[in-house]
């Protein structure tokens, strides 16, 4: 990292930061309402954690990585440490502009987050995600990247709408691109 700027394999002429910005907020929310996934309660949630970070800075333990195109944010991922939990850390988040998919940028916000993590002493990333198809492509860019499916809460979220937690092993040391 160097001012703020994340160090990833170029894409397109985007630009990786970790600097928050209250322009963010909207554009978190852009992003996740373009996906077509999430509910408006999913959203609001994602666009809450940049709030909160904006508010309290690294204390709300919230982190975030950002794609930025020369006009738009057009990807992120947002992580943290669990509590009481030494070495293990939440990806809460990685989500990519329906029109910039299939470009590498959430593979390449995954292995900057999953980078981040190591060099704040994290030795686990786990993830948690919904069993329905609308995230099997989640599903599938984690278990590419080498999480393996942890456990499966039946009827989590709804009734057939369970919880997958995946988890990766994080190498000290190793960038994994």
């Amino acid at each position: 990292m160097v001012d703020g700027t994340i160090l990833c394999r170029p894409i397109m002429g985007l630009h990786f930061r970790q600097t928050v910005r209250p322009s963010d907020l909207e554009a978190v929310r852009t992003v996740l309402t373009d996906t077509e996934v999430f509910t408006e309660e999913e959203i609001d949630v994602g666009v809450s954690l940049v709030q909160e970070h904006l508010e309290r800075g690294l204390e709300s333990g919230y982190h975030f990585l950002f794609a930025d195109s020369p006009d738009s944010m057009v990807g992120f991922a947002c992580y943290g440490p669990i509590g009481c939990a030494p070495g293990r850390f939440d990806i809460y988040w990685v989500a990519v502009s329906p029109s910039f998919h299939g470009l590498g940028i959430g593979k390449e916000l995954l292995l900057a987050a999953e980078n981040e993590i190591r060099l704040q002493g994290g030795v686990r990333a786990y993830v948690e995600t919904s069993s329905r198809d609308p995230y099997a492509p989640a599903r599938r860019l984690y278990e590419k990247n080498g999480y393996s499916v942890d456990a499966v809460q039946q009827d989590f979220y709804s009734d057939g709408d369970n919880k997958v937690t995946l988890v990766k092993v994080l190498s000290r040391g190793h960038s994994g691109r």
